[in-house]
C-alpha cells in the first residue's frame, strides 16, 4: 500500500483514514510522521479520526511525538498533547517525560506548557 492509500491525500480524505484504522499497527509503522502531519489543526476533518488511529499506536511513535515536539508550531504541539499523548498508554507516556518536562520549561506558548505540566502531572 502506497501512503496515498492510507494517508490522507487532503482535510476532507476521511476514506484514508479508514483504510489505515483496518491495518495493524505495525503496517502503520512507516506512516506515522506523515500522519502526524494530519492532527496539525484540529478543525480539519480527519484530525480527530487520525488522532484517535494514532492514540492507540505502540513505543514507536514516540520519536515522532518528540520531533513534533522540537518544532516551533505551538498549536501542532497542543494538539498532540491533547488528541493523542493524553491517551496513550502509560508505558509510551513515560517514554515522552523527557519532552514533557523540557515542554513544561521551555514551551512555545504559556497553553502548551500548562498541556504539557498535565500530561506529567495526571497521566504519568
Amino acid at each position: 500500500m502506497t501512503d496515498s492509500h492510507i494517508v490522507p491525500l487532503d482535510k476532507f480524505d476521511l476514506a484514508a483514514v479508514e483504510r489505515a484504522g483496518n491495518l495493524e499497527n505495525s503496517q502503520l509503522i512507516p506512516h506515522y510522521a506523515a500522519l502526524l502531519e494530519w492532527v496539525q489543526d484540529a478543525n480539519w476533518p480527519v484530525a480527530g479520526p487520525v488522532a484517535q488511529l494514532l492514540a492507540h499506536s505502540g513505543p514507536e511513535i514516540v520519536p515522532h511525538i518528540s520531533a513534533v515536539f522540537r518544532t516551533d508550531d505551538d498549536f501542532w504541539q497542543q494538539w498532540i498533547l491533547d488528541l493523542i499523548v493524553r491517551h496513550l498508554t502509560a508505558d509510551i507516556r513515560m517514554m515522552l517525560k523527557p519532552d514533557l518536562d523540557r515542554l513544561v520549561h521551555d514551551g512555545v506558548t504559556p497553553d502548551v506548557r500548562e498541556l504539557a505540566q498535565e500530561m506529567l502531572s495526571s497521566h504519568l
